[in-house]
Parts: C-alpha cells; sequence; structure tokens
C-alpha cells in the first residue's frame, strides 16, 4: 500500500535497480532546472538502511546534472564530504553514515546562491540542518504482509536477499519550499 500522495509528496516503486537509477537522472535534471528558474532545491537528504541504494540514488542525480566534464562523477562515501564544482548547481555531497554512533550533526554548510547540498543519512542530522527549500526523500523495503501505513523496515544485507521477488523497495519523495514542485513535475514525467 502505497502512502497518500498530495501536491508534496510522491511515492515511486524501486525494486528493480534501473528504476533507481532512473529517478536519480529524472531528479537530476529537474533539480538543474530548478537553479535555472531561479527557485533553487538548495537541500536533498536521504534516509533508509545501508544497502538500500541512497548512494545509486546520488550517484544518478549527481550525473544528470550539467557538469563541466563527460566523465561519470564517483561519488562520496563513508566519512567523505566533496564538493561537485558542476555548470548548474555546485554540489556539497556528504554521506553522514560515520556519526551515527555519536552526537548529531547540528549546522548546516552556508551555501552560495548556486550551490546546493546532497546529505546521505539525513537521520543523522539535526532539524536546524535541513533547508526550507529542500527535498527529503525515504528508501524502504516492504515485504508483501507489511504496509507503509505500519511503519515497518526490513534490514536485508545480502544483495541476493534484495532480488527476492517477495521484497519490493520504495522511494517516498516529500517537497518542502521549492521543492514542492521539483515533486509536482517529476509526478508529471516520471
Amino acid at each position: 500500500m502505497f502512502p497518500e500522495e498530495s501536491e508534496n509528496a510522491a511515492c515511486y516503486d524501486i525494486t528493480d535497480i534501473k528504476e533507481t537509477e532512473n529517478l536519480g537522472k529524472h531528479l537530476g535534471k529537474l533539480i538543474t532546472q530548478s537553479f535555472k528558474d531561479d527557485a533553487p532545491v538548495k537541500g536533498l537528504y536521504l534516509f533508509g538502511k545501508i544497502g538500500i541504494g541512497k548512494s545509486i540514488l546520488v550517484k544518478n542525480i549527481i550525473n544528470s546534472m550539467e557538469k563541466n566534464t563527460d566523465k561519470e562523477i564517483d561519488v562520496a562515501r563513508r566519512e567523505d564530504t566533496r564538493k561537485y564544482n558542476m555548470v548548474y548547481p555546485n554540489v556539497l555531497h556528504n554521506d553522514y553514515y560515520s556519526n551515527r554512533f555519536s552526537r548529531f550533526y547540528e549546522s548546516a554548510p552556508i551555501l552560495n546562491k548556486n550551490e546546493m547540498i546532497i546529505a546521505e543519512w539525513a537521520d543523522n542530522l539535526k532539524d536546524d540542518f535541513f533547508d526550507k527549500d529542500r527535498i527529503e526523500i525515504e528508501l524502504l523495503y516492504l515485504l508483501p504482509d507489511e504496509s507503509f501505513s505500519e511503519k515497518k523496515t526490513v534490514l536485508i544485507r545480502e544483495t541476493k536477499e534484495m532480488e527476492n521477488p517477495d521484497v519490493t523497495r520504495y522511494a517516498t519523495l516529500i517537497g518542502y519550499g521549492n521543492g514542492i514542485d521539483v515533486i509536482e513535475k517529476l509526478k508529471f514525467e516520471f
């Protein structure tokens, strides 16, 4: 069962890895366009268990943005912060996994007009970290007897278990501020 979609939310079945890649590509293009339209999405925050596909989604988002090279960009991995100087926008990407057992990150970096932040493991961030013009993405697994309303997630450690036909992987996206427009366009295009 999908959560109810509203003006600022959408949900996608991304069980197939190609669907994860396609969602990232569409989202990256729409975020780039939001900067060109002077209504930028300044933050993209990802939530989900280890191995669920956050980095795959981010890699496809970043590589679909206008960049200064034809080379594919490899994304940050654990305990790594990278800044990608793109044509539009520049991206500060951090995987906040390393801080999951210590205190939460308290403040967001100060972003210039043509910059945005992408944060994996956003559950390790305090509320003050989140930009008002943002999209939050929660990735989760559901077994056939589970529903979104029960808010159950399953930690699946083995890749072969991800390929289990009984397990479905979903992405729920919620837009805030300028992120609402991007979600609306995504629902129309994807």
